[in-house]
């Protein structure tokens, strides 16, 4: 019926006058244009909302939808065209959601058949279903752990012929999902350019807390690079195959937005229930409070705020009498402790430093058995003291120095890490930067039970920087610092003289702010990196916050490598998927009518690698001058990285866009459809090497079909068309959706459009 059955007009003149000015000989098309062969009705309701359709030899598909009585849901219909006869519209009992212009539904072409994809409102992934002999509903992506049902759904076939759909999801972006895979993609769409900064992390019985700040930046302009911002925790399991992702939880309130340094602390050595410490120092202010986790979330619970002045740094240790805070200003450290049942804040109790303090991280505090262990760099050397009285009946806190002898003198000393467990507390000194080649190492040994320094340090030397150093048990000690332009975990001892151990290079890191922890427990050792992420611009990859975490052995293992950043990506109510068969890209997409709070105005297109490789190039569709909240793309055709597609502004005009994406600003084109026309509802498909678009325009009795072909550059080729008129047209105030459109052949195409008398589809010839 659609390729060779000739249709009769009669009855069809009722609702469309057609032209018959570009015919040639036997009523054909003349050479370079197109005209409409033959009409017939789809559906006889008006209500009926032509959105695709689909030609598999001598059949047709035509996807309609209506609105049903409850807001935000549509229902799916599809009308058949067999061989020969009128169309018979089937009622699947089907639902999705539509959200205005883009209801969750569409035909694909699959090698057994044709079927529809819709999303369920309130179930997971989206439904597949049959049509004809093969009516059976098939749910992806599969497996026990569906994701949410998505609010937005384009979709594209696979190479062997399996469906495939872009998702978006309120809060979560855009992934691609595979109907014969329970994984779905990396992210699609642009995440905000937020800066992350000072990750710690802490070991607390079956889990792993991550504490970090958090700066919100824009989707095209990243966040200042200062550290500080709001305050979050991250919760993960120990075990290595826990669930990911991460849940991140904001424990600072509205109100802080400069935090800086978060600290970690276990308020009990051997009891995990008893829950974590956390602080951070904001202004003249350090926030100390308590942290409960339940499940995979951390809640601040009560809390206290310590005044600190000028302070350079600080540290937090829990103790028997509570947390204490150890700051420094610039020539004194003094410790506070916090009783968080009464809120009762002590007052300080200084010590003089002998030389000015250093600005930066400066001040480390540690728990070595039931001792309190504080190092500190000045300008002239590292200085040591034990914190005493946390144990005490009065806990009344004092400073006993210890001495570290000339291993400690000299401005470029540093520490190299602080770490304590049940037993002995462990100094690390060094005079290489944390960014070195090679770093010599010297270890004070801090025996907990006598209170007491190693006479003789212990030296070894380290093939990497060192930004961190965690015990491990018995003598073992782990570095981690910067190597070959990531980071390096090694395993070394810590009692002179001993091999180093086992090492291990991070993947993708970059080690400008780095945390370590390690569990003899567990026998697990995790790192914490700030990664720093491509130069600020859309779709580019983000800044963020890495956990890896490796066996104690550092050899084979399980090895994870999981995010605790999140920052939000940006919504768009239309996206558009289309499977690329030239270039070195493989996927291509578009990206939106953006809406609502942390709005990414104008339309965004973009293509990758492989099946779900990173982003090969992106550009803007639209002049970021002229971008509004609310522009639609239509309908896209691409050849490559050549984009070619029908945009309706948010001023409701249609244009035609065009171009090379990722060539820079300027690359692509902007052309008006039909000028003073009215031009609405326009699709685009590729015509051979050219291009084609039939849109509807004005007529002084509803709407004309208009078309025109362009060549391959995005040149018009003719003048448009008018190929018929269609009358008492159904005045539709929504404009964002396109006229379904296919090719049948070479010269053969087919379309639907809506009148007043429900929706009729038109065969369209053009000559060669």
């Amino acid at each position: 019926m659609i390729v060779s059955g000739a249709l009769s007009l009669a009855g069809t003149l009722l609702f469309v006058r057609w032209s018959t000015r570009h015919q040639g000989a036997a009523g054909r098309a003349a050479a370079g244009r197109c005209v409409v062969a033959a009409t017939v009705s789809v559906s006889p309701d008006a209500a009926d909302v032509p959105r695709q359709v689909v030609v598999r030899g001598e059949e047709a598909w035509v996807l309609l939808t209506r609105a049903t009585a409850r807001r935000g849901e549509a229902e799916v219909r599809v009308a058949h065209f067999a061989s020969e006869g009128a169309a018979t519209v089937t009622p699947l009992g089907l639902t999705t959601a539509s959200e205005g212009a883009a209801p969750n539904a569409g035909l694909v072409q699959r090698a057994e058949g044709v079927s529809v994809v819709v999303t369920r409102p309130g179930e997971p992934g989206v439904v597949a279903r049959g049509l004809g002999a093969d009516a059976r509903d098939v749910a992806w992506p599969r497996g026990p752990e569906a994701p949410p049902a998505p609010a937005v759904m384009a979709l594209a076939v696979e190479p062997d012929g399996t469906p495939t759909a872009l998702a978006g999801r309120p809060g979560l972006g855009a992934r691609r999902l595979h109907a014969r895979s329970v994984r779905e993609s990396a992210g699609y769409t642009a995440a905000r350019r937020d800066r992350w900064s000072s990750p710690a992390l802490l070991v607390l019985g079956p889990r792993v807390l991550v504490a970090q700040t958090h700066r919100e930046g824009s989707f095209v302009t990243d966040a200042p690079a200062a550290p500080g911002g709001a305050v979050e925790v991250a919760v993960m399991g120990a075990d290595p195959f826990a669930a990911q992702p991460l849940r991140v939880t904001r424990v600072s309130d509205a109100s802080v937005r400069e935090a800086v340094s978060p600290r970690l602390a276990r308020v009990s050595a051997s009891d995990p229930a008893a829950g974590a410490l956390i602080a951070w120092r904001e202004g003249a202010g350090v926030t100390v409070g308590a942290l409960s986790v339940e499940g995979d979330t951390a809640r601040l619970g009560r809390s206290a705020r310590v005044a600190v002045g000028e302070a350079y740094d600080h540290d937090l240790v829990a103790t028997g009498c509570g947390p204490v805070v150890v700051w420094g200003g610039a020539e004194t450290l003094a410790a506070t402790r916090v009783d968080l049942n009464t809120l009762a804040v002590s007052d300080p109790v200084p010590v003089a430093l002998a030389s000015p303090l250093r600005r930066g991280r400066a001040v480390r505090a540690v728990r070595a058995g039931e001792r309190v262990l504080v190092a500190v760099e000045t300008e002239a050397a590292v200085a040591a003291w034990e914190l005493t009285g946390s144990q005490s009946p009065n806990c009344a806190l004092g400073w006993r120095p210890l001495a570290l002898g000339a291993v400690a003198r000299g401005p470029e000393t540093r520490i190299a890490g602080l770490a304590g467990d049940a037993s002995r507390g462990l100094l690390a000194l060094s005079a290489a930067g944390p960014g070195a080649a090679e770093t010599p190492l010297r270890f004070l040994r801090f025996d907990a039970a006598r209170g007491t320094l190693s006479r003789r340090p212990a030296d070894t030397t380290v093939p990497q920087g060192v930004g961190a150093v965690s015990l491990l048990g018995g003598d073992t000690v782990v570095v981690l610092g910067k190597a070959r332009q990531t980071l390096r975990l090694q395993r070394v001892g810590d009692g002179g003289g001993d091999e180093p151990g086992e090492d291990l290079l991070l993947r993708e890191a970059t080690g400008d702010a780095v945390a370590l922890a390690a569990s003899p427990e567990h026998h697990r050792i995790w790192a914490a990196d700030v990664w720093e992420g491509a130069p600020e611009g859309v779709f580019r990859p983000a800044h963020g916050v890495v956990i890896h975490s490796a066996i104690e052995a550092l050899e084979d293992g399980p090895r994870t490598d999981v995010t605790s950043s999140q920052a939000p990506e940006a919504a768009f109510s239309a996206m558009t998927l289309s499977r690329l068969d030239e270039g070195p890209a493989r996927w291509a997409a578009t990206f939106s009518a953006s809406a609502g709070e942390g709005c990414l105005p104008g339309a965004w297109a973009s293509l990758r690698d492989g099946d779900d490789g990173p982003v090969h190039a992106w550009s803007a569709l639209l002049d970021p001058a002229m971008a509004r909240c609310g522009d639609r793309v239509l309908s896209a055709a691409w050849r490559g990285a050549f984009f070619f597609g029908s945009l309706v502004d948010a001023r409701g005009e249609v244009s035609l866009v065009s171009g090379l994406v990722g060539s820079g600003a300027g690359a692509l084109t902007r052309r008006a459809l039909d000028p003073g026309g009215h031009p609405a509802h326009a699709a685009v498909a590729r015509d051979g090497a050219r291009y084609l678009a039939v849109w509807l325009g004005a007529s002084d009795h509803g709407k004309t079909l208009r078309l025109q072909r362009f060549e391959a550059d995005g040149r018009p080729a003719n003048e448009a068309d008018t190929l018929g008129e269609v009358l008492w047209s159904v005045e539709d105030a929504e404009r964002g959706w396109s006229l379904p459109l296919t090719q049948v052949n070479a010269t053969k195409w087919v379309t639907v459009f809506r009148t007043q008398r429900g929706p009729r589809l038109a065969r369209i010839e053009c000559g060669d």
